[in-house]
């Protein structure tokens, strides 16, 4: 078992048997030919078919037992044989997430004979968290989103969401959610200018002013200072973490609550005393301020957290940089706009056109499904390479659909390229891909170099979803390659090293003098960056010829050691760690390994966890946090199997790239180093020259800890 496994098998605590595969057809246009030949026409049908027996659902009574937990009716179901929560769903009439919200115990299988809760009714809604006197009730009707209700109200999407938690999968139909300043909004006057003590001017419709951390204090800090809640604060700086880095600019909202409280709303499970420590209060305050809760908080519920008394503190308040006066002259001075100005502009909605090109193997499909028994035990069509890349748009499809609710309007062409480059120019000649927006693939070099020159031609941004050679971005400047430059991998542990591990003295054990030399020679410089006056800190040793003696003679007793090993022969690592683990007690020690070491087999997992081991790499997704189970859960419920890797890059780029077009209309790609948004299996940070394309430069540190992998935040240099 590799590393990669145990971290995934530890996650899910149990293997989720895939009951089938499903492409949503309904949405898939098929565009690499004029009129669809016979083999595509039949499997179309046969994925019909498919669709029609897995929708078939065993027929299942509803339970008539009804108990109350805290006040709450809830139907008793006892789950038989065949039984999925998809199927229970849909016989009681709730959303899958109600059933997980009243049994958070729930694992992702069901098993026969088990009690489950089901909510009498939909309890999926919005969470209300405006302290605002001026609201309207907005009940969502069908096909309503976001975009739209901000554009009927007069205001923000962002005001929106400040105002209802819970929106993250988008409106449903149905649920009501709260329009703030409804009265305010809808009023003719024209918007006053705030000034502030020092001087500053800004408009109050901007909703947040910017705060540079000073001081690295904690997001829970930076709430009670100006009485707004976390959630808020989250919003409007995606990806924020709780401890606040040196000289970090935040967005704080611009509308302090006048109440004694601001509300927490539990997003995991977390004990009053932990919650009570995050707000540097004390569990006594946060028991009185909620006489009725218990020492373990739940997910969904909503926290009261006591305020000191109000005072002014708009004293405190950074004026917005966009406008400022200069008081010598006496006038209003404009700075000069940069790039990244630009980049804060919104720009006018439009319908942008993607192309997929992406392998669909046709023609494989069909014969195996044909030729495969219907008799067979071992059922070969998931085994095709068809449905690894099936995946990938599955995974791309959900990000759409989750940018459609919040104002995304997109058509998705899809065109069958596979590695035969004849695909591809057939595919040019469609007129249709000249007035592409974007163009995500081809997935093979030969067939993407081909594409790329067509892009370059026409003035489209076209992505390189797998290629890990940096050439494919030469020439090119509307190229862009997501998977990160190898070389980076280098930077990675320096700048990791020099961020956590800054009093440590480092080695770097390698295996033979020439061996690698070019690749040692790039970590040594990249150390020695990152490092500075520290290069002397720096032994080399080779791990056969020197054994651990070299080591023994230069670590240090009262400060940390990291051991950089440059080395992919598994015998040569196993032998290694076997003895740095013998000598563990003595020193401090941290390992650093290579990506290829999380596919390895046969590695020692307790010697790599004693040894404090780190891996660099390039994607990795965290089965336990919230954002990755609610994605499994949905990719689930869309087409009842569970992602892999490729739906994983899928989902990414898709959100990554379409709400980049979103933000910053068909020019996005001047852009890109400013659009952060948190992903689930990657990190975008992407650079370039201007002459060639772009290159994704971002590695990821993991940790291997209690026989699982944690990512650990590393701050990228620009």
């Amino acid at each position: 078992m590799t590393i990669s496994e145990l971290s995934v098998k530890h996650a899910k605590n149990k293997t989720v048997k895939k009951l089938f595969y499903l492409l949503p057809l309904r949405k898939l246009d098929i565009s690499s030919k004029n009129k669809m030949n016979i083999k595509t026409i039949l499997f179309l049908t046969i994925f019909l078919i498919i669709s029609s027996w897995a929708n078939a659902q065993i027929l299942i009574k509803k339970s008539e037992k009804i108990v109350n937990i805290n006040g709450k009716e809830y139907y008793l179901h006892t789950v038989e044989k065949g039984q999925t929560l998809f199927s229970i769903s849909k016989t009681y009439n709730v959303d899958v997430r109600d059933i997980y919200e009243a049994n958070p115990e729930l694992e992702n299988t069901l098993s026969s004979g088990q009690k489950i809760y089901i909510p009498t009714h939909r309890i999926h809604s919005i969470q209300f968290g405006s302290e605002s006197n001026n609201l309207h009730k907005h009940q969502v009707a069908k096909g309503e989103t976001l975009y739209g209700l901000a554009k009927k109200y007069n205001i923000s999407i962002e005001a929106i969401r400040a105002a209802n938690t819970g929106l993250e999968d988008g409106l449903i139909e149905g649920m009501e959610i709260i329009i703030p300043d409804f009265e305010s909004t809808n009023k003719k006057t024209e918007p006053q200018t705030k000034t502030y003590e020092n001087g500053g001017q800004g408009k109050p419709e901007k909703g947040y002013f910017e705060f540079q951390e000073r001081n690295h204090e904690t997001i829970y800090e930076l709430a009670i200072r100006y009485r707004v809640s976390v959630d808020s604060i989250l919003f409007l700086n995606p990806g924020l973490g709780e401890q606040l880095s040196k000289g970090e600019i935040i967005k704080i909202p611009n509308n302090p609550t006048k109440k004694g409280f601001i509300t927490h709303n539990i997003a995991q499970r977390i004990t009053i005393n932990r919650l009570a420590r995050n707000y540097g209060l004390s569990q006594e305050e946060i028991q009185k301020a909620n006489p009725y809760i218990s020492r373990q908080l739940q997910p969904g519920q909503t926290i009261k957290i006591p305020l000191p008394p109000l005072k002014n503190i708009e004293s405190e308040i950074t004026p917005p940089p966009e406008i400022y006066t200069i008081e010598e002259n006496k006038k209003t001075y404009t700075p000069p706009v940069t790039s990244k100005d630009l980049c804060a502009q919104i720009p006018a909605a439009q319908t942008f056109d993607i192309a997929l090109l992406i392998p669909l193997y046709f023609d494989e499909l069909v014969e195996k499904t044909i030729t495969t028994p219907s008799t067979s035990k071992q059922d070969k069509i998931p085994n095709s390479k068809s449905f690894q890349f099936i995946k990938f748009y599955e995974g791309f499809r959900l990000a759409v659909d989750s940018l459609e609710k919040v104002g995304l309007e997109a058509r998705i062409h899809v065109f069958n390229v596979e590695e035969d480059v004849s695909q591809a120019q057939q595919c040019l000649k469609n007129p249709a891909l000249k007035k592409m927006d974007l163009i995500v693939g081809p997935f093979f070099n030969s067939s993407f170099r081909i594409v790329a020159e067509f892009a370059l031609k026409h003035k489209i941004p076209i992505i390189n979803p797998l290629s890990t050679k940096s050439d494919v971005i030469n020439d090119n400047p509307f190229v862009i390659k997501v998977i990160p430059n190898e070389k980076r991998i280098y930077n990675t542990i320096a700048e990791f090293i020099s961020y956590k591990l800054s009093d440590s003295k480092i080695f770097i054990a390698r295996q033979s003098k020439m061996r690698d030399e070019e690749h040692i020679i790039n970590l040594r410089s990249a150390l020695f960056e990152n490092l500075e006056n520290r290069w002397q800190q720096i032994v080399e040793f080779n791990i056969q010829n020197d054994s651990l003696s070299v080591f023994n003679r230069e670590a240090l007793k009262e400060r940390p050691n990291v051991i950089i090993v440059y080395s992919e022969n598994k015998v040569v690592i196993l032998d290694l760690l076997r003895k740095l683990n013998l000598i563990r007690n003595r020193y401090d020690i941290t390992v650093i390994g290579l990506p290829d070491w999380l596919e390895m087999e046969g590695l020692d997992f307790n010697h790599l966890g004693n040894l404090n081991t780190h891996f660099p790499a390039a994607e990795f997704a965290d089965y336990h946090s919230e954002e990755v189970k609610k994605f499994v859960r949905r990719f689930r419920e869309y087409y009842f199997t569970d992602p892999d890797a490729y739906a994983f890059k899928g989902f990414d780029t898709g959100i990554f790239f379409l709400s980049a077009l979103m933000n910053f209309g068909s020019n996005f790609m001047t852009c890109l180093p400013y659009h952060d948004i948190p992903l689930l299996y990657s990190n975008y940070k992407f650079i370039t020259d201007n002459e060639n394309g772009f290159e994704n430069q971002s590695w990821k540190i993991l940790r291997l800890s209690n026989y699982r992998l944690y990512e650990v935040p590393v701050p990228v240099r620009r």
